[in-house]
Parts: C-alpha cells; sequence; structure tokens
C-alpha cells in the first residue's frame, strides 16, 4: 500500500509474537452503541451483565472513550488501569506501549473509526515479516461476535476516536 495520508506507522515492527495471556471470556455486545461495555466486561474478566455495567457507569447511548470511562472505572476494585486520554506521545509510541503492556499481562481494548467509532480488543500481534505491513493483529469485534486475523498496518491506520486521538483502555488485575 503507497502510504500517502497517514504516514509510516512504525519504522519496525516488534519481531516477536505477543498474544493476551488473561483468560478471557469474551463478551459481544447487545445495543449498536455498547462495543465499549462488552470490551470492558471482556478485559475485565467480569460476570456483571451489559445492562448492570451500563447503570453502574451511568452511561447513556451514544459513543463512549476512555475520558467518559475514566471517570467511572474507579468502582472496580483489584485492577490497575491505563488510558489513551492520558498518554502522550505519536502514534508509533502508542502502539508500542500497547504491545508492551500485552506483553507483561495487560488486556488492551482499542477504539477504531469502525462505523464511527468502535472498540476492540486487542488479542495478539504476529509479525510475519519486516515491516508493520507484514504483521497482523488478532482482535475480538464483540460486535460480530468473532475474532479476526486483520493486517497490523490498517488496523492501525485507524485506529481514531474520531478526533485524532489513539484511544484505548488498558486493564491489568492486581494481585491480592
Amino acid at each position: 500500500m503507497h502510504r500517502e495520508y497517514f504516514g509510516e506507522i512504525m519504522s519496525a515492527p516488534a519481531d516477536i509474537v505477543i498474544v493476551d495471556r488473561n483468560r478471557l471470556v469474551l463478551r459481544r455486545q447487545h445495543r449498536d452503541w455498547t462495543c465499549s461495555v462488552a470490551c470492558l466486561r471482556t478485559i475485565l474478566c467480569t460476570n456483571m451483565s451489559e445492562d448492570y455495567m451500563i447503570d453502574m457507569l451511568g452511561l447513556q447511548p451514544g459513543p463512549h472513550y476512555s475520558k467518559d470511562m475514566k471517570q467511572t472505572v474507579n468502582i472496580f476494585g483489584h485492577y490497575q488501569f491505563d488510558f489513551g486520554c492520558d498518554c502522550d506521545g505519536d502514534t508509533q509510541t502508542r502502539f508500542a506501549k500497547l504491545l508492551t503492556m500485552l506483553g507483561i499481562g495487560w488486556s488492551v481494548m482499542i477504539e477504531t473509526i469502525h462505523n464511527g467509532g468502535h472498540w476492540l480488543i486487542l488479542l495478539g500481534y504476529y509479525p510475519v515479516g519486516t515491516t508493520i505491513a507484514d504483521c497482523n493483529l488478532l482482535l475480538w469485534d464483540p460486535y460480530l461476535g468473532e475474532t479476526r486475523l486483520e493486517n497490523a498496518e490498517e488496523v492501525i491506520s485507524m485506529w481514531s476516536d474520531g478526533n485524532s486521538v489513539n484511544d484505548y483502555i488498558a486493564v491489568k488485575r492486581i494481585s491480592t
């Protein structure tokens, strides 16, 4: 692909396979606007219903970003959170950070511009070649209810909340 608008995403890809080692139960969304809730239910490994989480988080229909969720997720004890709205750096720096976090036990959800804004779970990273264009990401899509292996460069080019922000929420269970 000839990159004109987005430019080069990464100068060199990570050279190891990175996967989410947590035992995630992949949750589907039940409404057209609850992809963020389904992804959060998945990475928190919770059995809470979608309706219960919507009420608990005080959400209304519409898109939700990490800055929206940040205000209320402190109600979930035993978890450490990291939010895209707090992260500095360019796309390459942010993506490298997510791969590092995934590799050390964090679960990660990213927002893409699919359908005007859609959250996905990043399950794995698979380097296949020498450039990011040759690498793949394993993603869970709570709307379609399926895992997909997608080209990393294409996913990263759509990794935006519509405001040119590479939004994500990362969660790690705190040992008790």
